[in-house]
């Protein structure tokens, strides 16, 4: 409030304490008008309700762009029959992963195959190679491991129709500028032991590699 209007209410309340002292009556309204409009006063005073803004990223140094979509997938198998997967080696019908990379530049591109130890390269463009990890089958180390049943585990392939080695890098491949689709299948395969049926997850993580 500024002097002025301080000035002002002084008056006020000062006519109104000898008004009441004179012949009553009158205090307690202007008492309280001149309180409430003090507090108005001072409310103009506090700031406003504030919040906090957190953005996230991340800058990576590659040829190409994962899409958002690619980053976190879930793959649904549906639900399988015991009796289609009775034998060993009996597998489901196979699922595709696609992963799509984005605004893949001009660039050099070369890798070596880690299995053959062939290269494989590109003056002008980028070759990219895809490693997936995830806990591997006790009964076949080149299986994904199940929880929630016994008896099965998860196969995935490439386009080719290779085997993908867990932990190990894939088969190099050339990608062309822009945008380009990786694809692999995944594939529920039964494997020796007893089967135990039940609904059944598992979680496995992939990284892309250009050199």
């Amino acid at each position: 409030m500024k002097n002025a209007e301080l000035s002002n209410w002084h008056r006020m309340l000062r006519s109104a304490l000898l008004s009441s002292l004179a012949g009553g009556g009158a205090l307690s309204g202007l008492v309280l008008l001149a309180a409430g409009e003090a507090k108005a006063a001072s409310l103009k005073e506090v700031d406003g309700e504030h919040g906090i803004l957190t953005v996230v990223g991340e800058l990576v140094d590659s040829p190409c762009r994962l899409s958002m979509d690619s980053h976190d997938q879930t793959l649904d198998l549906g639900t399988l029959a015991s009796a289609d997967l009775a034998r060993p080696g009996a597998r489901s019908n196979p699922v595709r992963l696609s992963v799509r990379l984005e605004g893949c530049l001009v660039a050099y591109g070369f890798i070596k195959d880690e299995r053959t130890d062939a290269a494989t390269w590109s003056a002008n463009q980028p070759v990219v190679s895809v490693a997936f990890n995830a806990p591997a089958d006790f009964s076949n180390p080149s299986l994904i491991r199940l929880t929630g049943v016994q008896g099965i585990a998860l196969r995935l392939t490439d386009n080719n129709n290779r085997e993908v080695r867990l932990g190990g890098q894939g088969v190099p491949t050339i990608l062309t500028p822009g945008d380009n689709t990786l694809n692999w299948t995944v594939t529920a395969e039964r494997v020796p032991g007893p089967l135990v049926p039940g609904p059944f997850r598992a979680i496995a993580d992939f990284r892309l590699s250009y050199e």
